[in-house]
């Protein structure tokens, strides 16, 4: 977040901006206002309506046709909210906490076999959805 307070004695001069990078996606909001405080309410309400916007676009991924691939869970870092499944065709994909379906992260264990679909992200394949099997 950058705020930006005006020097000269402008009304509704004082901004804030936000910049948010996502897998696949940068959003960004900036908002002016009278005071400083009423820039930073205005920009993290209009960026949150971007993440939701964003959520609701993600949840509409289209799998490809035929059966979703198929894994097993190789890392977790769950203080980091991330892992690692190894796909039957012998291929790593990383997800987040935010990917699972059906089961909360902190349930998941090292060798538990699950379905995903599979995205590219932006250091390669990443799980935009998780659902234990």
């Amino acid at each position: 977040m950058v705020l930006h307070k005006a020097t000269h004695h402008i009304q509704g001069a004082d901004e804030a901006r936000v910049i948010l990078s996502l897998a696949g996606k940068t959003l960004s909001a900036s908002k002016t206002a009278e005071t400083l405080d009423d820039a930073v309410y205005a920009v993290l309400d209009a960026i949150g309506r971007e993440v939701q916007d964003y959520r609701i676009q993600r949840r509409g991924v289209v799998k490809e046709p035929g059966p979703r691939p198929r894994g097993r869970i190789v890392r977790l870092f769950v203080d980091r909210g991330y892992g690692f499944i190894e796909t039957d065709a012998r291929r790593e994909v990383y997800f987040h906490a935010h990917a699972m379906q059906d089961i909360p992260f902190e349930k998941l264990a090292v060798g538990m076999v699950v379905d995903l679909d599979i995205e590219t992200g932006n250091k390669g394949p990443q799980a935009a959805r998780v659902i234990p099997h």
